[in-house]
């Protein structure tokens, strides 16, 4: 059985050194912003994608446009269990302090990791997203065990912590998730050939 987990496409919005506010104004338009227009796919992410017998994507509007990039229809299964970890509002506020996004971004989840933010803005916490993250391993896996082959399109840091979780289930594959657009990992499983059960936890059957 083979899991992927691929990170969405390059997104429609700008980078520049901007201030805390500003990052916090360009994340809602990130999580709203459309895929980049003729953006080039990695030969190994096609052909996991045209292996896949089942392709399953957050319902952000860049995971699924990407998606849709890779297949005709829109024969994929989109869920909202699978988006992106929120950024908390616990940016230290330095009006002269401009950083690029994706520092700011990595500056967030530092202190979101170290529990730092205060979650005024309900924020998902840490252990929150833990047992999201969990939930969609599970779910993930009874796909697997239906369709063998799975793809996930979905976004970097939570893919990070669903390969996470689904190391811990015995599935064997990279430390590092490839957190780039495109960027594809793969999980496999291959116990249960040598008979052991694979366990799992799923309220309702894959279909």
């Amino acid at each position: 059985m083979q899991i992927s987990l691929i990170t969405h496409g390059p997104v429609n919005v700008p980078s520049y050194f901007m201030s805390t506010t500003a990052f916090y104004l360009w994340w809602e338009q990130y999580k709203q912003a459309e895929l980049v227009l003729n953006s080039t796919f990695p030969t190994k992410t096609t052909d996991i994608v045209r292996q896949a017998k089942r392709v399953v994507t957050s319902d952000a509007t860049c995971a699924v446009q990407s998606a849709a990039s890779f297949i005709s229809s829109l024969s994929f299964v989109q869920n909202n269990l699978f988006r992106e970890i929120s950024v908390p509002r616990c940016l230290p506020t330095v009006p002269w302090l401009k950083l690029k996004p994706s520092a700011w971004m990595m500056l967030s989840r530092a202190l979101w990791l170290a529990d730092c933010s205060n979650n005024s803005d309900n924020t998902e916490s840490y252990k929150q997203a833990e047992q999201r993250a969990q939930q969609a391993a599970d779910l993930l896996i009874g796909y697997a065990l239906c369709d063998s082959k799975i793809v996930l399109i979905g976004h970097a840091f939570f893919n990070a912590m669903i390969a996470k979780e689904l190391r811990k289930k015995g599935w064997t594959g990279p430390l590092w998730t490839d957190s780039r657009n495109w960027g594809c990992t793969t999980y496999r499983y291959s116990k249960v050939f040598a008979g052991k059960s694979l366990e799992y936890k799923v309220g309702f059957t894959p279909s």
